[in-house]
C-alpha cells in the first residue's frame, strides 16, 4: 500500500510540474518585495503615491532612500536604478521596503508585488520554482497570471 501511495505522489508531482511548464513565457504577478534591477537606463520612473521608501542590494546595503505619497489601492513604484549617490547600479536583485502612515499617524501596512515575465521553471524543487527576471519564486508566491 505504501509503494502503491509513493507512486501517486510521484505521478502527482511529475504532473504537477509538466502543468507549471506552461507558465513560460506568461506575464505574473508574484507577491515579493525582491526583484530584478536589469538594464538600468537612470531616467525618473516613479509613480504617485506619503510614504518613505528604501532599497536594499543583495547585501543588505541601502542604496536609494526616498519619499513618496500613496492613496489608497493600488501603486506603481518603478525605480530607475539611480541610488542617492546619482549613479547607476548594476544588475542584480535588489529589495524594496516601503513605511507608509495614515493619516491618524498610524502606521499602514504596504504590500508590494513584483510583475514580470516567467523565463523558467526549475521542476527538481519540490514543488517547483519559477524564475521571473532572474529571480527564483515559490509558486504560492503567484498573486496572479496576467
Amino acid at each position: 500500500m505504501n509503494t502503491n501511495l509513493q507512486t501517486l505522489i510521484s505521478m502527482q508531482q511529475t504532473l504537477q510540474s509538466l502543468q507549471v511548464l506552461q507558465l513560460v513565457g506568461q506575464t505574473i504577478t508574484v507577491n515579493c518585495n525582491t526583484a530584478a534591477l536589469s538594464n538600468a537606463t537612470g531616467n525618473s520612473a516613479l509613480s504617485p503615491s506619503p510614504a518613505t521608501v528604501a532599497i536594499t542590494n543583495s547585501s543588505g546595503q541601502v542604496v536609494l532612500t526616498g519619499t513618496i505619497s500613496l492613496s489608497a489601492g493600488n501603486q506603481t513604484y518603478a525605480w530607475n536604478g539611480k541610488g542617492n549617490n546619482g549613479l547607476t547600479y548594476p544588475d542584480g536583485n535588489y529589495t524594496l521596503s516601503i513605511n507608509a502612515t495614515g493619516a491618524n499617524g498610524q502606521a499602514v501596512t504596504v504590500t508590494t508585488e513584483v510583475q514580470g515575465k516567467v523565463t523558467g521553471v526549475d521542476v527538481s524543487k519540490s514543488p517547483p520554482q519559477i524564475t521571473v527576471s532572474g529571480q527564483s519564486y515559490p509558486l504560492s508566491a503567484i498573486e496572479s497570471i496576467n
